[in-house]
């Protein structure tokens, strides 16, 4: 939406709505913006759901992906999701989980 690539529509709900509200959310192409037909489009991102035995998979190999990708950028893109009933004290230990991996904090007694 930043880039203007995306614009709301004149009957969507606003972009920070509740989950009741999201199926209300219309987005459209602004008419004045075209792509550029000189600038390559990159190709979408790999996205897929593993399980938390995958992730261990993936973390032994991100040397090996390192190595065939080697000269260019590398990054993963994550979402974690937990079942639409997890109990709120789940979820926030969770999130704190979270954030201190992503903070390299140790971790909370």
């Amino acid at each position: 939406m930043k880039s203007r690539w995306l614009t709301l529509a004149a009957d969507s709900a606003v972009v920070h709505c509740g989950y009741e509200q999201a199926g209300d959310l219309r987005v459209e192409r602004p008419a004045d913006v075209t792509p550029d037909p000189s600038q390559p489009v990159a190709p979408p991102p790999a996205c897929f759901e593993i399980d938390p035995a995958q992730v261990q998979d993936l973390a032994d190999r991100v040397s090996d992906l390192q190595t065939v990708s080697a000269g260019y950028e590398l990054r993963f893109r994550l979402a974690v999701a937990l079942d639409d009933d997890t109990p709120a004290d789940v979820r926030d230990k969770v999130d704190r989980l979270l954030d201190e991996i992503l903070t390299n904090r140790p971790a909370e007694q």
